[in-house]
């Protein structure tokens, strides 16, 4: 489980891009629940760069679960001159495994697909012959993710790779607990509902969504109305202040016949 993230220093974290999106320029908090966390904004706030920065963190961008590799040490410590972690932010976790679901990224394959990541063959040979609608590539790798962290008995971080350097040590010192007890997994998505058809939204935000909420604790990036329902009992994050209620009022105008 994640309490929060605290933003120190915006140019010094491994989203490098952070300082010029205009919806983050001021972030310095963030706070979340144990439930559900819908991450709220227009197009180009920083929803997605705010679960990117927890991902690889926590090392979960690459594989779709927290795994320390030599990918993963690379995108929190510098290489260009010396060696340093990335430590322009604090995450205040329990050391549990973090899951992450991108319906855009293809785990297991790197630079658009043309050569395979070699910590992840397996499910880049999936990705590789899957050859189907945006939807159904969607479906299969939102149960890619989902298969390993329904299936996981102790929530553990796992490694693959050694720590060799100061920089690194403070990347792996990062992933210890910040607090103890028993806490739910965390599970972020970005937009997690992209290609799908109505039906399949609709079992995805309800049913899985209501059953997975009871399990994990969510942190979610999306547009869509349905996170707008009460019965979610949603913890919304305004990323434009005023937003959340702008389209609140304008999916209430809908005509309904």
């Amino acid at each position: 489980m994640i309490r929060k993230l605290t933003v120190t220093d915006p140019d010094n974290l491994p989203v490098e891009w952070w300082p010029k999106v205009e919806g983050l320029k001021d972030l310095r908090e963030l706070e979340f629940t144990d439930g559900v966390n819908v991450l709220w904004g227009p197009n180009g706030c920083g929803k997605s760069s705010i679960l990117k920065l927890i991902a690889r963190y926590m090392h979960c961008e690459q594989g779709g679960y927290s795994v320390v590799t030599g990918n993963s040490f690379r995108k929190v410590v510098t290489w260009e001159t010396s060696s340093k972690f990335k430590d322009g932010a604090d995450i205040e976790h329990d050391g549990q495994s973090v899951f992450m679901i991108d319906p855009q990224h293809a785990i297991g394959l790197e630079y658009g697909g043309s050569q395979f990541d070699y910590d992840f063959v397996f499910q880049g040979c999936a990705n590789a012959r899957h050859d189907r609608s945006l939807g159904q590539t969607t479906d299969m790798r939102i149960g890619m993710v989902l298969k390993r962290a329904l299936d996981e008995k102790i929530m553990t971080i796992e490694y693959k790779a050694a720590v060799h350097t100061d920089a690194q040590r403070a990347a792996f010192e990062f992933l210890q607990p910040r607090f103890e007890g028993e806490h739910k997994p965390t599970l972020l998505l970005d937009e997690p509902d992209t290609g799908l058809d109505l039906d399949m939204k609709y079992r995805l935000w309800i049913p899985a969504l209501g059953s997975l909420r009871k399990q994990f604790q969510i942190i979610i990036a999306t547009h869509n109305p349905l996170a707008m329902r009460k019965a979610l009992g949603a913890n919304v994050i305004d990323l434009k202040p005023g937003f959340y209620k702008e389209c609140r009022n304008l999916v209430l105008s809908f005509p309904v016949k």
